[in-house]
């Protein structure tokens, strides 16, 4: 073989792992996408379980104090003249309290969620996959050499 021969089968072998490789790099562009949107999509629902949970928790306390305040003037109703004796809603307020409990409940144990598999774990197994097929490549580059 002359110099001129070997020069061209190294630059074809070149071009044809310089493709592959722009191939393999898309590819796990396009995997890195996807893992990345479905990390977005699950710190998206802890925001706004988050945002949801410290809104309702503070409209529960706002209906407690109203409760409990309700529920002081009916113990104290029987001090007051009958002109002045409050109407007695406070059970309404408990039944609104009872509702923003059950939805902290709800918002709290979303938070505590965890995620089904680790965040990008095709992409790690992908890239343990190409670490292999590399060192393979390489081993059979030297054999060949």
């Amino acid at each position: 073989m002359n110099l001129k021969n070997i020069l061209k089968d190294a630059t074809g072998e070149i071009s044809n792992i310089s493709s592959e490789v722009k191939e393999l790099s898309q590819v796990h562009a396009q995997l890195l996408k996807v893992e990345a949107k479905e990390c977005t999509d699950f710190i998206k629902l802890k925001v706004i379980a988050g945002v949801t949970l410290a809104l309702i928790a503070f409209f529960l306390v706002c209906v407690l104090l109203t409760a409990g305040i309700s529920a002081l003037g009916i113990f104290l109703k029987d001090f007051m003249p009958k002109g002045l004796q409050p109407y007695s809603w406070h059970l309404i307020a408990s039944g609104v309290s009872l509702l923003f409990l059950i939805l902290i409940m709800i918002c709290f144990s979303l938070l505590k969620k965890k995620p089904q598999e680790s965040f990008f774990s095709h992409t790690k197994k992908e890239l343990q996959n190409d670490k292999i097929w590399l060192q393979n490549l390489s081993k059979q580059k030297r054999k060949s050499s």
